[in-house]
């Protein structure tokens, strides 16, 4: 099958063609005709809905570059989706070899079958562009369109505001295309990196605008996937966009939290934010294979549910170490943390160019990993702010994996709720891409939308430092 795959040129395609077809499954080069082939003759007519399975999980191995990993896919969708054949279409494709199916990962109720492309689609999809095949059929396009209308039940006014500005934003090819050259030419850059910015570049030409909400309450785009120095060929209408965003943000974050934690009505909120995700996040570690269901892991994250205790500790601790919190939220406030961390455990100043590494090891050794065992930056921390250390750990208490959850809500409330819809509604007709913690704006609209992150922040006392880019 390899053998006679063609090279494959870039292309573009124009958002008019685009538009004339509601869905489209993304596929290995080469596939239509040998995943028609896989089925057997009782189940030719169900072709595009074997097409459908493949291009989730080709989509989701592109998306990341990564084909190793295996996609969780839940047997009620596929039903849905796929009609009640759908157990004969996988197993057909398992056996063909389009597909492999993960071993042993699999319990009733709690944890969907998780699939991967098979060896040779791997290559395939490495090796050569994949492309898109058009969904024709009218009943998988109405399953597909009814399985979207019930799973977007988060998305809110704001929401269907960003996502129709969203979907007016344009790429210039040329621009995006030297820049992916760049980054393949870059020895600094991840493995695949290349190959995912190419991939980003792709999606956007063909018109391809994704826009979710997670129950975590972020916003996932294209935009928030996409290399950073690719936001710089992004236009609006022509005009080029001006990135406006939080220093230090996720500090900023755990310093909201703080402030808010003293505060009787958001204490209840976070608590039961907390205990939901920690749910959650049990849930999603046995999805993932690490481990499964079990009664003892079931009555673990019951003990774990029980958070209210948590959140009034956390704010007694808050009130008793006004001065101790204080010190950290005004050198998060300052954008200084990263650069304060770093000097104290290597005794330099923080380069530019170590900056992303260090927020990384940063973020695993001290805020959001489990991380028991020792660390530099970890001990640099707790010397210069163990009664934040404290409560962090205190915070991770009920499921350390429902901590990082806790403050991506508290950041899509500041950033999107208040902040984002500040903008909408005063500067209606102007654009605004949201990317987690920072906007993309025109330039002449950057002020206005500094001073709604800023005045939505002030709101729980906290005061932080944007910068622009």
């Amino acid at each position: 099958m390899l053998d006679s795959l063609p090279a494959v040129k870039r292309k573009s395609q124009s958002s008019r063609e685009v538009s004339k077809v509601r869905f489209r499954f993304l596929l290995p080069w080469g596939t239509g005709d040998y995943i028609s082939e896989s089925l057997p003759q009782h189940l030719k007519e169900k072709t595009q809905e074997a097409q459908w399975f493949v291009g989730r999980i080709c989509k989701f191995s592109v998306e990341r570059w990564d084909f190793s990993q295996y996609v969780p896919l839940n047997s009620r969708v596929l039903k849905r989706i796929m009609g009640n054949e759908y157990r004969e279409i996988i197993n057909a494709l398992v056996s063909a070899g389009i597909v492999e199916q993960y071993k042993n990962s699999y319990e009733v109720g709690v944890i969907s079958k998780q699939f991967r492309l098979g060896i040779d689609l791997q290559i395939a999809a490495k090796e050569h562009e994949p492309y898109w095949a058009n969904c024709t059929k009218r009943r998988l396009h109405m399953a597909i369109l009814r399985f979207l209308d019930e799973s977007q039940g988060r998305v809110t006014a704001i929401d269907r505001k960003l996502r129709a500005i969203w979907r007016q934003v344009e790429i210039r090819s040329d621009d995006a295309w030297e820049i992916v050259d760049a980054i393949e030419r870059d020895e600094t850059t991840k493995d695949g990196s290349g190959k995912q910015a190419a991939w980003s570049v792709i999606a956007l030409e063909r018109g391809d605008r994704e826009y979710k909400v997670d129950r975590y309450g972020r916003r996932h785009t294209n935009l928030t996937s996409l290399n950073s120095r690719l936001r710089t060929s992004l236009r609006w209408k022509g005009q080029s966009l001006q990135e406006v965003d939080i220093r230090t943000s996720q500090p900023v974050i755990l310093a909201t939290a703080l402030r808010l934690a003293s505060s009787v009505e958001w204490c209840s909120k976070m608590s039961k934010w907390l205990r939901v995700f920690s749910k959650y996040a049990e849930r999603d570690q046995a999805m993932a294979g690490a481990c499964m269901w079990t009664e003892k892991m079931q009555s673990e994250c019951q003990q774990g549910l029980k958070t209210a205790k948590t959140l009034r500790d956390v704010s007694r601790m808050v009130v008793g170490w006004r001065a101790g919190v204080g010190k950290f939220e005004k050198s998060v406030c300052n954008g200084t943390l990263y650069d304060e961390m770093y000097f104290a455990v290597h005794g330099v100043p923080l380069p530019e160019e170590k900056r992303r590494s260090f927020k990384e090891v940063f973020f695993e050794k001290v805020f959001y990993g489990q991380a028991k065992e020792p660390s530099e930056v970890k001990k640099a921390f707790q010397k210069a702010f163990p009664e934040v250390f404290s409560i962090i750990q205190k915070l991770k208490e009920p499921c350390w994996r429902a901590f990082p959850c806790l403050m991506q809500k508290i950041e899509s409330v500041f950033v999107i709720e208040r902040a984002a819809k500040r903008f909408l509604e005063e500067r209606p007709g102007q654009p605004i891409l949201t990317i987690h913690d920072s906007f993309m704006v025109l330039p002449a609209d950057a002020d206005f939308a500094e001073r709604c992150i800023i005045e939505a922040f002030q709101e729980a006392g906290v005061t932080p430092t944007i910068k622009r880019k």
